[in-house]
């Protein structure tokens, strides 16, 4: 089963080298130079959140998510979300939970953005909302992949 949760600084080697496969195989980030085990804590601790996928049999990090902000500004509440799976672990469902983090990520950011910034949504937002929360009901009730 794979697990997700909050990078920590003994994830810096294997966050790392997942990471630089993605930048290597270049066709996913933006990014020409590699991270190192000089700057790769920054950059995950830079992030508004680096979320890291664990294999809970072995204690193998087998990918990760960085959440930040698309934009800066005004726009800075726009985000945007990278996912790295490591190369042996691509094809596995781990997309599946990353997907589901995800999910609930923007439900909370836009209950945030209800109590704490008094936006009102709009029925089409709702629907949405409804939508995004179904189907990850839907997953976790009748999938048989292992996800959480």
């Amino acid at each position: 089963m794979i697990t997700i949760r909050k990078y920590r600084v003994q994830d810096i080697v294997p966050a790392m080298e997942i990471w630089n496969e993605v930048v290597r195989d270049g066709i996913a980030f933006p990014q020409d130079e590699e991270l190192t085990e000089q700057n790769a804590d920054s950059f995950f601790n830079n992030q508004s959140y680096t979320g890291i996928a664990e294999d809970n049999s072995t204690g193998e990090l087998v990918g990760l998510y960085i959440l930040h902000p698309n934009n800066v500004g005004r726009c800075g509440h726009i985000c945007n979300t990278s996912y790295a799976v490591k190369k042996g672990m691509r094809g596995l469902h781990i997309g599946i939970a990353y997907a589901i983090w995800s999910a609930l990520g923007i439900v909370l950011i836009t209950l945030i953005g209800i109590f704490v910034f008094k936006q009102v949504p709009d029925l089409p937002a709702y629907i949405g909302l409804a939508l995004i929360m179904a189907g990850v009901m839907v997953i976790n009730l009748f999938s048989k992949m292992q996800v959480h």
